[in-house]
């Protein structure tokens, strides 16, 4: 049994990258794989995280966006998580668990202390947000720019490739109610490279016209992450391009 084969019986057969690598099952496995759906009527990116034990299907956690949702652009985020690399990091260059949920917490933490100065920015660093894209095809390339504070990332759970230097965090923007922030779900993949960060995906379940961090622990409104000068556009369903157990 596998991940990728049982997702397959209840997608349709459309465009769908998964984009990370199947987990073989012991005991108890977590894993998670993500599909982008390009088809224009309805187009989509999902993220789902299974958790397996004895053979046995023990729970399933879906998160889509779509058109109307935060920064949402399909061919954008398509088209720019293919260029990027995931593939499997030799064994005597592999981070270690704690290494890559340190990095992961340390950048979510920065939403709410602005303590930029204590994320291990990775140089180069690509960050896709919906469909928003940072990268400019530059060793100078960062994840940095446009991190907001004040913002809480609430409710962590930790799915953890230590072989992909991969970590996706499912997570919340505040932990909701009327003063709790919106507690709108969210995940943040990140590859991680010799304890640095390369790349960021995001996924935000939030209609666009509400921001993710609008209420989420931070001032009503606040602004997405800034777009590079040269950033390419987003496209027709999603704003400018910016910033992604």
């Amino acid at each position: 049994m596998n991940l990728k084969k049982i997702l397959a019986r209840n997608f349709d057969d459309r465009r769908i990258d998964f984009g990370k690598r199947d987990g073989s099952i012991a005991k108890v496995n977590v894993d998670q794989t993500s599909h982008v759906v390009t088809n224009a009527a309805e187009p989509y990116v999902a993220g789902v995280r299974m958790r397996v034990n004895h053979d046995k299907i023990a729970e399933i956690e879906v998160i889509t966006t779509t058109t109307g949702y935060w920064g949402f652009n399909v061919d954008n985020f398509f088209k720019y998580s293919q260029d990027q690399d995931w593939s499997p990091i030799p064994a005597d260059r592999r981070d270690t668990r704690g290494t890559l949920v340190n990095a992961a917490n340390a950048y979510l933490d920065a939403f709410l202390e602005a303590k930029i100065d204590l994320v291990p920015w990775g140089y180069p660093c690509e960050r896709i947000e919906g469909g928003m894209f940072t990268g400019r095809n530059s060793a100078q390339d960062t994840c940095e720019a446009g991190v907001p504070s004040g913002v809480n990332i609430a409710n962590r759970r930790f799915v953890v490739d230590e072989v992909l230097g991969s970590v996706v965090v499912w997570c919340t923007f505040g932990a909701g109610g009327p003063t709790g922030g919106s507690g709108a779900p969210d995940t943040h993949m990140f590859r991680v490279e010799k304890g640095k960060l390369r790349f960021v995906h995001t996924i935000t379940h939030l209609l666009q016209n509400a921001g993710p961090r609008a209420g989420g622990g931070g001032a009503a409104g606040t602004a997405p992450a800034a777009a590079p000068a040269n950033a390419p556009a987003a496209g027709p369903r999603g704003p400018a391009g910016g910033r992604s157990n």
